[in-house]
């Protein structure tokens, strides 16, 4: 008598390719605004973005890890 294996279903890849504007959308949706320089040290990836606003002055804060600071740049 011999035992019969039964072949292992195919496999299929997901796809993984983004929608680049969609997930631009929910990162955004996902960056904090805060009204304070920020001075703390971020906890995962979305957190080292901060939008700034105060008056009429708006900036977009990165964390540099490296340097372990904060870094800004001016937006209109």
């Amino acid at each position: 008598m011999t035992k019969q294996y039964k072949q292992p279903k195919e496999q299929i890849a997901e796809d993984t390719t983004l929608n680049q504007p969609q997930f631009l959308n929910n990162m955004i949706g996902s960056i904090e605004t805060v009204t304070a320089v920020p001075t703390g040290k971020p906890t995962n990836f979305i957190n080292q973005f901060k939008f700034y606003s105060s008056g009429s002055t708006y900036r977009l804060y990165v964390y540099n890890s490296k340097a372990d600071v904060w870094r800004y740049t001016s937006l209109t």
